[in-house]
């Protein structure tokens, strides 16, 4: 084709506006003309201004029309094949135009991707070089530094380190004072002492069997409280002295509600802790004529009797601010001063 020659450019499909012809009768493009006919009497019956109000007169009769002239349209076999065929041609160019839109997104979007791998690469090498620079800073920063400023570092660390151990130790006790204390003066404690000695009660009986209508209520409590008391000796409520009949009964009991061994075990250990708390408590506050600073308890595990006054083997940084930390705890709950 010489240069300047007019070159013939194909006019764009022009796509119709609103509902197509066979949307107009409610069929498919694949209907028959028999199903045209049908679809076109079908929505007749629906927009035909015979059948609405006045105030609908006007807009039924431009459905009718446009009902109508799609059916005469679709009839004839000429004219529906030329508009199937302008309907294809809109198809193919929206199929052609979504492909082109597609292939253009993912085009922008492998630019993009390659722009943000390109930034990334830039980032991190600039990122590397900036991490040597300083890392270059500390080592001549760090030989800068005197022996005497390293030392002072040093020490101030260890000081650090000591006070949040002391923290650590006094806070311990506090705990356990408080704990211990609150056994003894608040309602919650005595109430769940209350529970834990009915249970013992109870246990007391089924061992005694009909023998425990002979005991009295006094001295049968005098054996409870001796058994509580022996806690602070004691290893554990099931393999010594009196407290192993009544652990086989108060087991029997909690199998009986249907625990399993895992959680029986689990309640014995708690049950065991507490009694232990329990006589803690009370040698505490009854007994006054002995040290009180090595009564001062540590590990109250069951099975530790042996570690429960030991400070090296429970590991307290201070032992003198641990006994300070439980006796405030222990007098926070009882109510006194200084």
């Amino acid at each position: 084709m010489a240069e300047g020659e007019f070159k013939y450019k194909e006019p764009p499909v022009k796509k119709p506006e609103g509902p197509t012809l066979y949307q107009i009768i409610g069929v498919s493009p694949k209907a028959s003309k028999n199903e045209i006919e049908k679809g076109y009497r079908d929505m007749a019956k629906r927009v035909h201004p015979d059948l609405g109000d006045a105030a609908e007169k006007k807009a039924r009769n431009e459905s009718m029309q446009k009902l109508s002239a799609a059916k005469d349209e679709l009839l004839d076999p000429v004219k529906r094949a030329n508009y199937d065929s302008h309907l294809e041609k809109i198809e193919a160019e929206r199929i052609k135009q979504e492909r082109a839109e597609a292939s253009e997104r993912a085009y922008e979007e492998k630019r993009k991707t390659q722009r943000e791998e390109d930034e990334r690469r830039r980032v991190a090498v600039e990122s590397e070089e900036r991490k040597r620079q300083e890392d270059e800073k500390l080592k001549r920063e760090a030989e800068r530094l005197s022996k005497e400023e390293l030392e002072r570092r040093r020490v101030e660390e260890q000081e650090a380190k000591k006070r949040e151990e002391d923290e650590k130790a006094k806070k311990r006790g506090y705990d356990l004072g408080e704990k211990l204390s609150a056994w003894i003066y608040t309602d919650e404690g005595r109430a769940e002492e209350k529970r834990l000695k009915d249970l013992l009660t109870w246990a007391s009986k089924k061992q005694e069997g009909i023998l425990s209508v002979f005991e009295s209520q006094d001295e049968r409590a005098r054996k409870i409280d001796s058994l509580v008391m022996d806690m602070v000796n004691g290893n554990s409520l099931e393999t010594w002295g009196y407290g192993v009949d009544l652990a086989r009964y108060i087991r029997n009991r909690w199998e009986g509600e249907g625990l399993e061994e895992d959680q029986v075990k689990s309640r014995f250990s708690k049950l065991e802790r507490q009694l232990i708390e329990i006589a803690h408590a009370k040698q505490y506050d009854d007994e006054g004529n002995y040290n009180r600073d090595r009564a001062v308890p540590v590990n109250l595990e069951p099975g530790s009797y042996r570690h429960r006054y030991d400070y090296n083997t429970a590991k307290i940084w201070n032992r003198q601010l641990y006994v300070i930390g439980f006796k405030e705890g222990w007098k926070k709950i009882k109510g006194l001063r200084g």
